[in-house]
């Protein structure tokens, strides 16, 4: 392993980290939806889900963040960039589908009580609800298998390779160089 990588830094870390731990727990919260009564919690967190996401997104453009890992095949390195890209996409892709959903059986969403995002569209409709229902549902298998892969990935990195990879994004890793 390279003593000397440079990790991301405090901002990226934190993003990386709030958001795995809310989609994970915001996948799991939606398996069980109709067992709880935690359906507002569920679509608050999944609001917050997709602010985080546009922030992240624009601190991954305004920030330097480190070079790819040296001992990583241009293979590793495409399949790298192709993963980050389907993950912020399907980041957006979630919530964005399920205030579809929710805006099709007629409703608005209020975000933490804070103010209330009014409906984007007016198709309300039995077989549209259960369309986008059935949409945010594969989006959402598609992004947690998309996130299992990307674990996997990391931890192959670490315990196979043996290079820095997951550790520039562990909070308690290397502190940022500039």
């Amino acid at each position: 392993m390279d003593k000397d990588y440079v990790s991301y830094g405090r901002v990226a870390k934190f993003l990386h980290w709030t958001m795995a731990i809310l989609i994970l727990l915001n996948y799991f919260l939606g398996l069980t939806l109709d067992k709880t009564s935690l359906y507002n919690f569920h679509k608050q967190t999944g609001l917050t889900i997709l602010a985080l996401a546009i922030i992240r997104i624009v601190w991954r453009i305004l920030d330097q963040y480190p070079a790819p890992v040296k001992s990583l095949t241009m293979l590793e390195r495409s399949g790298a960039k192709l993963g980050h890209l389907a993950l912020y996409l399907f980041m957006l892709l979630v919530p964005v589908s399920g205030i579809l959903m929710v805006n099709s059986y007629g409703y608005s969403l209020e975000f933490w009580g804070l103010f209330t995002i009014p409906e984007i569209i007016q198709m309300q409709s039995s077989q549209n609800s259960h369309i986008l229902a059935e949409m945010h549902e594969i989006l959402a298998n598609t992004m947690i298998a998309i996130v299992a892969v990307h674990v996997l990935a990391a931890l192959k990195h670490h315990l196979v390779d043996k290079n820095e990879v997951l550790m520039r994004m562990i909070p308690f890793g290397r502190k940022h160089k500039q």
